[in-house]
């Protein structure tokens, strides 16, 4: 009953959208059976697959009215795929409930021989290992990153879609060369990190795998975040320029391409960090960033046009 409703409401709300008057009543309707119906699981079609998320997921909103939306992410695999010639192997840090494999799966078939999904969440486990019990190529991970073996605060939800490590209590947590060495790992195309705020500790963290592998690394930079969870919102470049990647190319929140850096100082990161932390037109501003090994064969202008990504198969 669950999934009835909200696919109603998925195929309704952009015509009912078009009335202001009858766009509030339908939203108040929506958000009164959203605070009944809470975190119940509802099963839907997903990017064409069939899937099982809580009600209030954003996941299927967001897609459907941002179509820009992760198109970084799709136009780093179909990069790696075309310059290669080779499927890729990637890891999906921060995977949640799957979305990011289906997304992948729909608009770059065949591209990827391998997922390897790290989720810290327990609940989004469950949903993350029944989405994709359906693909033949994924290894479900439940496990926290950091910088090193140590203890990090408990994920809480900061919406529905997404947990981060702001909680009073704490569990364990170990790095990513750990888990990589654990799973005997021998290759890397792309790292793909969204953790609400724990990017740069878990890239960090990862100094031996990516000096071995040297992959594109696509991560979510969000200097609110990184406060909220005791980060710095420096230690992903940090990181990563210590290791050789030297261009940023730089994404807005909704997935278009805003401008690229190489070697950016802590000035320029400063600056940057000050309009997302201010807020002033946006009180979540963010930035995905892919970040690129200096001997790179990839084209700044080709991941800036993102012709590939912006004419994606399935938005949603």
């Amino acid at each position: 009953m669950t999934g009835f409703i909200l696919t109603i409401y998925l195929k309704t709300f952009r015509k009912m959208s078009r009335i202001p008057i009858v766009r509030r009543i339908w939203q108040k309707l929506y958000d009164i059976i959203k605070y009944v119906l809470k975190n119940k699981p509802a099963k839907i079609r997903l990017h064409g697959f069939n899937a099982t998320l809580p009600f209030n997921s954003v996941y299927p909103i967001i897609s459907r009215v941002v179509k820009t939306y992760n198109n970084p992410l799709i136009e780093c695999v179909y990069q790696i795929n075309r310059l290669s010639n080779e499927k890729l192997v990637m890891f999906d840090i921060g995977a949640a409930i799957g979305d990011t494999v289906m997304l992948v799966q729909a608009n770059c078939p065949n591209m990827v021989a391998k997922f390897f999904c790290v989720e810290g969440d327990k609940e989004f486990l469950t949903y993350l290992k029944s989405n994709t019990e359906q693909f033949g190529n994924v290894t479900c991970i439940n496990t926290l990153l950091s910088d090193t073996s140590s203890k990090v605060k408990n994920l809480v939800r900061t919406h529905a879609g997404t947990a981060s490590a702001q909680g009073e209590g704490y569990t364990e947590a170990i790095s990513f060369d750990e888990l990589t060495e654990s799973l005997n790992i021998k290759k890397i195309d792309l790292i793909k990190i969204d953790t609400d705020g724990y990017d740069g500790k878990i890239l960090t963290g990862a100094r031996n795998s990516i000096t071995q592998f040297q992959p594109i690394i696509i991560f979510e930079w969000h200097p609110i975040l990184c406060i909220k969870t005791g980060n710095d919102y420096k230690e992903h470049f940090k990181a990563l320029l210590n290791l050789g990647y030297k261009t940023f190319i730089w994404f807005t929140k909704f997935g278009g391409f805003s401008h690229f850096t190489y070697e950016p100082t802590e000035k320029y990161i400063d600056q940057f960090a000050e309009i997302c932390l201010k807020a002033e037109f946006d009180n979540d501003w963010h930035y995905d960033i892919i970040a690129f090994y200096e001997q790179t064969n990839y084209s700044i202008l080709d991941f800036a046009n993102s012709t590939y990504s912006r004419n994606k198969i399935s938005s949603y």
